[in-house]
């Protein structure tokens, strides 16, 4: 289970849900998460390269293997006013 964590428009885009669980088949990598989180929205696809994603709190832009209770938060890189 890979926790999921939405900041700005990714949680409006959620209907304001701020954290998900995705029960994913191991072995899991960040790629897995990424299509499993945007194959649903249309715009997601173009917003999610804008996001820095942080796994185990540490910013990534690899495709790292996750284990079992890693967290994922997806952070928008600007702010928009």
């Amino acid at each position: 289970m890979i926790k999921m964590v939405y900041f700005g428009m990714r949680a409006q885009m959620r209907g304001g849900l701020k954290q998900e669980y995705l029960i994913l088949i191991s072995p899991v990598r960040l790629d897995d998460v990424s299509t499993e989180i945007i194959k649903d929205q249309e715009i997601a696809p173009r917003i999610h390269p804008k996001m820095q994603i942080v796994v185990k709190d540490v910013p990534t832009w690899d495709n790292p293997s996750l284990t079992d209770n890693t967290e994922v938060d997806l952070i928008p890189t600007y702010v928009g006013g």
